[in-house]
């Protein structure tokens, strides 16, 4: 981005000389510091949208993010050197990364048709752990945990410098025991697609949480697509809730299987069947880059290159060579969504009187806030309405037999009740017995219901098909 004619010159005693990004609460700018004798210093400048500024939450907000960032100082997170405000109002003058964050650096690598490999993306999220475990154990001057959580590890707050330096940012939504807003519940922010299991269903949060967003980053990243793909924030924010990873099993065959191991093991429903800590995972990582690649900051400093160069003379047709990889063909496959984020909007904004029906972009979308109780009373409506909306988990992660059979089903089905079939008709009939519970309903298909049955199937046939390809 660049400055536009709203932009300030100056913010607080730092020039400012372009946009980077904005968002719902703050903006982004780059800087620079001007000293005596022609010093100069590239800064990050995070401001606080001004018609904010005299909203008492909002700014505590912004504050706790300063303080918890300020006691942090580790290689792999962004350094807070300046909290202050100036006539609009308040902004936090951070360290400046020359270069990109992982959500574009998938959108580069689906755009040129380039996957990025497994050892390096291993390399990425053991980065992130590093900076997670330091996080997590940090203490203040006296000794007393911080108790940091971040809960918002995503690609956009995932920073790679050109030089091969992986950074942690954006502890806006961190709790910890420096952090002074209290929400009056336990609010859903965030990504949706980045969300742990317990996040989703208002249970508590605690180090672990971390770990599966992690698991979910590194999952993505060997994929190059979403882990937890839907149309509508509601559909994700379900998968989710039940740990449904059929998308990881259709991508099975991408994973190396001692890195596919130790994803799965991030990715578990349940706190207390995922690694330990950051440090246990990071080590794991270690281990399995030691036995392979070898790969450092030196070999991810040099793919960036490759795929910074690649951007513009990278021809779909032609094949990558050394370290880079073509993607798959279908353009679909190419896509890395961030996740649609739930809004930063006004503390008490009441939850939407229906689920939200636009399309997940890359860019992300927006819907109000709910805190967790609304959104599992939200949730469990959903589910009332539709029960087979999308698939359940099985027992086993990895079998997608269930979904392919029902697929089938409902192409049998619509096929035979279009030609008035009563032969397929009844073997569709007979399947779909065999596959409900003895008390369970059965569903009759006869000619009398075909007008609602074919718009049934078709609508069924929709959701299922977008859901599989996403």
């Amino acid at each position: 981005m660049t400055r536009d004619g709203n932009d300030p010159d100056t913010v607080g005693r730092y020039q400012i000389t372009d946009r980077l990004a904005s968002g719902g609460t703050s903006e982004l700018f780059r800087g620079v510091f001007v000293g005596e004798y022609g010093f100069k210093k590239p800064i990050a400048i995070k401001r606080l949208l001004p018609h904010l500024a005299n909203d008492p939450s909002a700014v505590e907000m912004f504050l706790d993010e300063a303080r918890i960032a300020a006691r942090l100082n580790h290689r792999n997170i962004i350094e807070v050197l300046e909290l202050g405000s100036d006539a609009e109002t308040q902004y936090m003058a951070m360290q400046f990364v020359d270069g990109i964050d992982l959500l574009g650096l998938a959108r580069e690598c689906a755009r040129t048709r380039i996957r990025l490999p497994a050892e390096l993306a291993a390399l990425i999220v053991r980065e992130v752990l590093d900076a997670l475990d330091y996080a997590h154990n940090a203490q203040d001057p006296a000794g007393r945990p911080l108790a940091i959580v971040h809960r918002d590890v995503s690609p956009g707050n995932v920073m790679l410098s050109w030089n091969g330096d992986v950074k942690l940012v954006d502890f806006g939504r961190a709790l910890g025991t420096e952090r002074r807003h209290k929400t009056k519940g336990e609010s859903l922010r965030g990504k949706c697609g980045y969300m742990s299991p317990e996040q989703v269903s208002g249970g508590t949060v605690d180090a672990r949480s971390d770990l599966f967003q992690a698991g979910v980053l590194l999952a993505e990243l060997v994929m190059g697509r979403p882990l937890f793909g839907a149309a509508r924030e509601l559909d994700v924010l379900v998968m989710v809730r039940e740990c449904n990873l059929v998308m990881l099993d259709a991508c099975a065959t991408d994973f190396p299987i001692d890195l596919l191991a130790i994803t799965l093991r991030a990715l578990q429903r349940s706190p207390d069947d995922r690694w330990r800590s950051a440090a246990e995972f990071r080590d794991a990582l270690d281990e399995w880059i030691a036995n392979t690649a070898r790969v450092t900051r030196r070999e991810l400093a040099a793919l960036l290159a490759k795929i910074g160069n690649a951007s513009t003379k990278y021809a779909p047709t032609a094949q990558g060579s050394g370290a880079l990889q073509p993607m798959p063909d279908d353009d679909d496959a190419v896509t890395m969504i961030a996740g649609p984020r739930i809004a930063e909007s006004a503390p008490d904004a009441a939850p939407p009187s229906a689920p939200p029906s636009a399309p997940v972009e890359i860019i992300e979308t927006a819907t109000s806030r709910m805190d967790a109780s609304q959104m599992l009373a939200y949730l469990a409506a959903e589910q009332a309405e539709a029960p087979q909306k999308l698939p359940r988990a099985t027992t086993d992660p990895f079998d997608t037999r269930t979904f392919e059979n029902r697929l089938d089903q409902s192409i049998r089905i619509a096929q035979g009740t279009a030609n008035n079939d009563e032969s397929v008709l009844q073997a569709a009939e007979a399947a779909q017995r065999a596959e409900q519970p003895p008390s369970g309903p059965v569903v009759q298909l006869r000619s009398s219901k075909l007008p609602f049955v074919v718009v049934g199937v078709l609508a069924a046939l929709g959701s299922v098909a977008a859901y599989l390809f996403a």
